[in-house]
């Protein structure tokens, strides 16, 4: 035998002792995670089994408990990413589909949700979950026909529709624009008339550096329903960051007449006025967000989305707050985003300035309520920088194209 042959040999024989110190060391991670959610330490977990993900990320178990630890610290967004992770590196874990679609209900994927327990009754063997599971589908069944009569569709079709409107909401916050134009186009042409993927959809476009069809796709959304709060408010967005400020300024003039009923519309008619310079009306429509407001306890029933919108809504009344003299209450409205977890790129920076008694941060004479790295994914931006990376290595007309689609994806973020 070669040597070549037995060193192969060698380290053939050696893979399995290690395969199962590792996985002996991950089910004591495992038993220690457990301990830890129970004592109400769910934060501690999560820490604890990310710092096992290096080498393991294929472990759809190890993938299971970061879901399991994330839904148990209230953060169901996240939960869901790692389940779906755990059921793609293994199919058979059809028990999975209960769990996954309780936490879709929870976030607001109720299409999505109608699947996973579909998936779960066909397959499961576990008989008092498939009695809640069915429960819990009809009471969504249900749900859909009432969608389907206010959209004059069939059922099939408005799940069809709110399946492809949830997709492109996803992809949408997650920075991913092309599935998001593609899910909520394909949602639109089930339901033409249907604000929601429209939204989406005119925000894909935007982002995605096509400002002209982001601009027609919210008008016609106005067509059908000119009082619709987001559509309007995106059309202020993208009629001022394309430099077309005087009608921008029009269409604010009707948005600021609107009564918000919901803490998001609310939400929308502040980010209009945050692309116009506002700093008052935006103080003004974000102010009954305060913890004591009946539209903070409305925001409060809207959980998980409640986190998001609400760090999301303080974030930009503090960026308020601060530009128009009240900075303490500013700081205090940041510390509160910070201690969510959020923003923890930027406001680190604001309350410094802050502390500094400066206008902004940096040479700023403001504190900016939009930020280029909110705007441009990050994948973009690892994208450009191997893109600058491979110049050499490609035709110059190949490598400017790439760049003019690069700059195409920022040009909306980079004007104000």
């Amino acid at each position: 035998m070669t040597r070549k042959k037995r060193r192969k040999d060698r380290k053939r024989k050696a893979r399995p002792p290690r395969r199962k110190a590792m996985r002996r060391r991950l089910e004591g991670t495992f038993d220690q995670a457990d301990d830890l959610i129970f004592s109400g330490k769910a934060h501690e977990a999560v820490e604890l089994l990310k710092s096992r993900l290096p080498g393991n990320e294929r472990n759809p178990q190890l993938q299971y408990y970061l879901g399991y630890a994330h839904a148990k610290m209230g953060d169901a967004v996240t939960a869901v990413d790692y389940y779906e992770r755990s059921l793609e590196l293994e199919p058979g874990d059809t028990d999975l589909w209960f769990p996954l679609a309780t936490l879709y209900a929870e976030v607001g994927l109720s299409a999505h949700a109608i699947r996973a327990l579909r998936r779960f009754v066909d397959s499961s063997t576990i008989d008092p979950m498939v009695g809640e599971a069915r429960r819990m589908l009809d009471a969504l069944n249900e749900a859909t026909k009432e969608l389907a009569r206010e959209l004059n569709v069939t059922p099939k079709q408005a799940e069809e529709a709110a399946y492809r409107m949830e997709r492109g909401r996803r992809a949408l916050h997650q920075g991913d624009y092309e599935d998001s134009i593609a899910a909520s186009g394909r949602a639109v042409e089930i339901v033409p008339e249907w604000p929601p993927p429209a939204n989406n959809l005119s925000l894909a476009l935007f982002f995605h550096g096509q400002p002209a069809r982001a601009i027609a796709t919210a008008q016609q959304v106005l067509s059908h329903n000119p009082d619709n709060i987001h559509a309007r408010s995106n059309l202020v967005r993208y009629l001022a960051w394309t430099g077309n400020e005087a009608e921008a300024q029009r269409h604010w003039q009707r948005l600021q007449k609107a009564q918000p009923v919901e803490p998001d519309d609310a939400i929308k008619i502040a980010e209009a006025a945050a692309v116009l310079g506002d700093d008052e009306a935006v103080y003004r429509t974000l102010k009954p967000l305060q913890p004591s407001s009946s539209l903070f306890a409305r925001l409060r029933q809207k959980l998980p989305e409640a986190s998001r919108l609400r760090f999301y809504g303080w974030l930009l009344l503090g960026v308020a707050a601060a530009n128009t003299g009240r900075r303490r209450e500013a700081k205090r409205l940041w510390q509160e985003v910070l201690r969510g977890g959020v923003y923890t790129n930027r406001l680190p920076g604001y309350l410094e300035a802050l502390r500094r008694g400066r206008p902004g941060p940096g040479w700023a004479q403001r504190f900016p309520y939009f930020h280029s790295t909110d705007m441009v994914p990050l994948q973009v931006q690892h994208d450009f920088g191997k893109l600058v990376l491979q110049k050499d290595e490609m035709p110059s007309e190949r490598f400017r194209r790439q760049v003019d689609g690069f700059l195409a994806h920022c040009s909306a973020a980079t004007r104000r």
